[in-house]
Parts: C-alpha cells; sequence; structure tokens
C-alpha cells in the first residue's frame, strides 16, 4: 500500500521506462506553459488567476489531504513558475522548459504519513468510475495478450 501508484498507461513519450506514468515533462504541461507566455499582458492577471484555480483543483486530487497552509505555499510555487516562464526569452524558455515542466508539476516524491498515504489510495481506489477504468484496462491488456 505504501508504494501505491495510480498510474497504469504510460505517457506517449517514455523516455525512462522505470518510471512508467511518471515522465518528467508531459505535453499537457508543457502546452499550459506555451499558452501561459503567449497570453497578452493586459488579459495576463485575470488568466492567471484562471491556471492557479485549475491547478490548484488539481492539486486537491492528488493531494487531498493537504493542508491549507500547504495549498497556499503550492500556490504560490505555482505563480512563480508561471512569472518565471512568462519573463524568460525564447531561447532561455526552449533551453530550461523541462526544468520549469518539473518544477511546476512539483515535488514527485512528498512526504506523507501512514495515515495520509491510506487516504490519498482509499480517494483514489474510491473514487466513482475508478473500478470501471480498471476492468476496461484489464480488459485490454488480456485481449493484448492473448494476441501475442
Amino acid at each position: 500500500m505504501n508504494k501505491f501508484a495510480c498510474c497504469l498507461i504510460p505517457p506517449k513519450g517514455l523516455s525512462d521506462p522505470v518510471r512508467a506514468g511518471q515522465a518528467a515533462v508531459s505535453e499537457g504541461v508543457l502546452d499550459l506553459l506555451k499558452k501561459v507566455r503567449a497570453c497578452p499582458a493586459s488579459y495576463w492577471p485575470t488568466a492567471k488567476e484562471g491556471v492557479l484555480q485549475l491547478l490548484a483543483r488539481g492539486h486537491q486530487m492528488k493531494h487531498p489531504g493537504a493542508t491549507e497552509a500547504e495549498r497556499k505555499e503550492r500556490r504560490d510555487q505555482v505563480a512563480a513558475v508561471l512569472e518565471k516562464a512568462r519573463a524568460a526569452s525564447d531561447v532561455e524558455f526552449e533551453m530550461n522548459k523541462e526544468a520549469l515542466c518539473t518544477e511546476l508539476k512539483g515535488d514527485p516524491v512528498r512526504k506523507a504519513s501512514d495515515e495520509q498515504l491510506a487516504f490519498k489510495t482509499a480517494y483514489f481506489l474510491l473514487s466513482p468510475g475508478s473500478a470501471d477504468i480498471y476492468a476496461a484496462v484489464l480488459r485490454r491488456l488480456a485481449t493484448q495478450k492473448a494476441g501475442l
């Protein structure tokens, strides 16, 4: 239970086979940073708030037991990364985009208590539809294995 990970399907650009489902840079995060950079300065304050709210909801799903202080700290970290991406020149952004994506995704190794780990596992496994997703993945894998 302590090493539970809900990633079953690896990303398209799997660069590290040991970390299936946990590649450092995802297309979605990179696309988000590109959109943040492309946002006109006049719209940025409003857009920034929307992006921060969207990412906060994702953080809440991944870390349902996070305290208010942890959520605020994460929001501040994300805001700093977004501003860093906007301030970078095109060349700087291209050279540092993987590091920015990694920073935006946050520390994958979150020190959590046994209680928090158990809560997170139960939260994911008891989410509506998770059993259907696992059943579909297992059927697909069985079909693929039968075809080999």
